[in-house]
């Protein structure tokens, strides 16, 4: 197999160079995209040392496609407790550990319980996620995702990519600040005010629709508000609430892209989310159309909200 390197130097990530090694095992990938994995010369070498040595012992020792997969996969979590596998019959069960740093603050760890059988890889694993410190939410969208992941690669090894899914969406939530538990501080009853704003609606009716879902749900009321082009969600309910209701509309499928296929949130703004200092509030969620910007500043008048019109959206989006 012949390589093509790319002679640069780039600091080495461990994300990138655990991805660039698993692909090179797989021999699914080419160094001529050698700037996604941001990895230097030198550990490219070593790589394409180890995994063509490794590549003669497996075809030497008669290994399995899968004992192959759990090699590669022992070497890259490789800390103590970090990865286990236990076999039942002909089934195995892999145990993984994952975590996302935060500066100043305790990891955020998550814990992947993976079930294979000998048909493998033609049937996906049976996939559980738990964490402490993640909402049932947020984990039951991170096991539906890795589910999808499990599907679009069935046929072919696919535990690493399971799990390179489950961590990219565990580093995007938490960085969002949208999928931990609320600390108890928050859960006070105290009413809350969040301001979003989105970019487009290409399946308007659809998409409004699961909107007005997810509102009566979470008991959130509100305004999702039509200006020109400005498209704004004005919701007001407790904090845990508008918590969960964030990580749904980054999540779930709500609108379709431009081939018409349903797809994700990817361009919604959090402009604010604060507690609600006035006493008006919203007596339920509607669809509001303006033609007129007085009538728009009116409704944050009439609501007590004029601060937040001119903090956040008077000389920003108007």
């Amino acid at each position: 197999m012949d390589f093509e390197v790319v002679s640069h130097e780039k600091p080495i990530t461990e994300t990138g160079k655990r991805r660039l090694l698993v692909y090179f095992r797989y021999f699914t990938i080419s160094l001529t995209n050698i700037d996604e994995y941001n990895l230097p010369v030198s550990s490219v070498h070593f790589v394409i040392q180890q995994v063509s040595s490794e590549a003669h012992l497996y075809q030497h020792y008669g290994m399995s496609e899968l004992d192959e997969e759990i090699q590669s996969l022992k070497s890259f979590y490789c800390q103590p407790g970090e990865f286990a596998v236990k076999e039942f019959g002909n089934n195995k069960q892999m145990l993984i550990h994952l975590k996302h740093n935060q500066p100043s603050q305790k990891p955020i760890l998550i814990n992947v319980d993976l079930r294979v059988t000998e048909s493998y890889p033609e049937q996906i694993p049976d996939i559980i996620v738990n964490s402490s410190q993640l909402t049932h939410e947020v984990l039951t969208i991170i096991r539906k995702d890795a589910t999808e992941c499990a599907h679009q690669n069935r046929g072919q090894a696919m535990i690493f990519v399971v799990l390179c899914s489950i961590q990219d969406n565990l580093d995007k939530l938490v960085d969002e600040q949208y999928s931990l538990k609320v600390p108890e501080e928050d859960e006070t009853g105290d009413v809350w005010n969040c301001l979003l704003l989105l970019d487009h609606m290409r399946a308007k009716s659809k998409y409004i629709k699961t909107i007005h879902k997810w509102t009566q749900e979470l008991d959130l009321k509100g305004r999702l508000l039509f200006y020109g082009k400005l498209i704004l969600i004005l919701l007001q309910g407790q904090h845990v609430n508008i918590k969960d209701y964030l990580i749904r509309h980054r999540s779930v499928n709500v609108d379709v892209d431009s081939h018409g296929r349903s797809c994700k949130e990817r361009m919604m703004t959090v402009i604010c989310e604060e507690k609600a200092t006035g006493s008006k509030r919203f007596p339920d969620f509607t669809v509001v159309e303006y033609a007129l910007k007085e009538d728009l500043v009116k409704l944050f008048s009439d609501f007590d909200l004029s601060t937040l019109y001119c903090n956040y959206i008077k000389d920003v989006y108007l």
